[in-house]
């Protein structure tokens, strides 16, 4: 039976303390080990490093894949061909990178993130979360460099999205009126404002509720627009006094306008006419024909189609008394100073309103624009985790060497520490 001769007259204590007394030799050594295989694990590892980041989009219309304006968001054009072509020509610094090396490297890559996990471990669903890697060695190891290049990747359709909000903006149909719109034609572009800017604040504020700004809510806003047209003219009361006090932009282009109107008004009448004279024969055969029901429908649309012409005519009638007056007025305009007050009353409301509306809007969106880098920043990382374990299984081996040449050099002066170390290293002698 084989047995291991038992040393006597040395410890582990012993050992602990000799390697005590020998800890500066230890570290030195250790430190030299160490530096002599990290530098060229550095070096080989050097290649794989990537720019890993984590963010976020926010932004009206990405969670159904669409820019605020409607057009298309797809999270993968940030890594096509095209689009690193463009953040490369947007700053002369990039010129040396080649894209399209960059573009075919594998880990070249963005994914999306589905899933997030709750301190709950439960699933947050968020589709507007994503996940960048770009090698760094495209960008001579530079990592600030890859680090800019990155930013503008990710800043370019958020940019687009702020950029979107104008398309969002209401028309100002005020803007459309001119000297040559007469002034009755005005009074439907500021109706037809009035309407559309009452939809868009009733909108906006069921959607979004009342949304504050800068210390001013949305309903604040409305309430004032809607409290300072109610003090005005009605549209309809505007309207009136226009055509009662023949109220005129232009004598020549408003002539031609009324007499446009008249010609449509003779075309409808006429039209009007040849419907009553087919009626009126279907009706005589039907009273003929004993069918009275049917005969009670027609007579009900003959009574209709000869009231409207009544109003026709009615109508065309004003517009012939207006083209009378016309001829006999000279110059360009007819108005008074209460009218233009009136028209430019309405003109500067709806302007100021559609701009506060507008700049209301735009900024609510913008705050809600952000783009948000995981733990708040880029990243880089080790394209390959095994050098990462021989650095650290390296560390370890250097530290051994270490101590394995301080316990030999000092076995030298003690024979029986000696052959401690040769039991404990494996070379002690054996006995059968």
């Amino acid at each position: 039976m084989e047995h291991i001769k038992e040393e006597k007259g040395v410890s582990i204590i012993d050992i602990l303390q000799k390697l005590w007394d020998s800890r500066k030799l230890v570290i030195i050594l250790t430190l030299i080990v160490s530096i002599v295989l990290v530098i060229p694990l550095y070096f080989l590892n050097k290649p794989s490093r990537l720019v890993h980041v984590g963010f976020e989009y926010n932004f009206p219309g990405v969670e159904d894949n669409r820019y605020p304006d409607g057009t298309l968001f797809d999270y993968r054009s940030l890594v096509s061909l095209g689009f690193l072509e463009n953040i490369a020509n947007s700053d002369p610094k990039f010129s040396e990178i080649d894209i399209e090396e960059l573009y075919l490297d594998e880990n070249t890559k963005i994914s999306r993130q589905e899933d997030v996990l709750s301190s709950e471990r439960q699933i947050i669903f968020s589709e507007n979360r994503y996940h960048l890697t770009i090698p760094v060695k495209y960008f001579k190891y530079d990592e600030d460099l890859a680090k800019d290049f990155v930013i503008l990747m990710l800043n370019q359709p958020l940019n687009y999205a702020l950029d979107s909000y104008d398309s969002l903006h209401i028309i100002n149909n005020v803007d459309y009126v001119d000297n040559n719109v007469e002034y009755l034609e005005s009074v439907d572009y500021y109706r037809t404002q009035y309407n559309l800017l009452v939809a868009k604040y009733e909108s906006f504020i069921a959607v979004n509720g009342n949304v504050t700004i800068d210390d001013v809510t949305i309903t604040n806003h409305y309430v004032s627009f809607t409290d300072k047209i109610s003090k005005m003219n009605t549209f309809e009361e505007l309207s009136l006094l226009i055509i009662q006090e023949k109220y005129i932009k232009n004598f020549d282009n408003f002539a031609s306008m009324i007499q446009l109107s008249i010609n449509v008004l003779d075309d409808r009448i006429s039209l009007n006419n040849v419907k009553i004279l087919d009626l009126e024969n279907v009706f005589s055969n039907l009273v003929a024909a004993s069918n009275l029901q049917q005969a009670e429908g027609l007579l009900s649309n003959i009574i209709q189609l000869r009231l409207e012409n009544i109003d026709l005519n009615k109508l065309k009638n004003d517009y012939s008394d207006m083209l009378d007056f016309i001829a006999t007025q000279t110059g360009d305009s007819y108005n008074t100073p209460s009218l233009l007050a009136k028209i430019n009353g309405y003109e500067s409301l709806l302007t100021e309103y559609t701009d506060k509306f507008n700049d209301f809007q735009t900024a609510f969106y913008h705050n809600q624009t952000t783009l948000v880098y995981d733990n708040g920043s880029i990243i880089i990382i080790d394209g390959g985790f095994g050098n990462i374990v021989i650095a650290l299984i390296s560390g370890v081996f250097a530290f051994s060497l270490a101590v394995v040449v301080v316990l030999v050099k000092d076995g030298f002066k003690d024979s029986k520490f000696n052959q401690a170390v040769q039991k404990i290293t494996g070379n002690g002698k054996k006995e059968v």
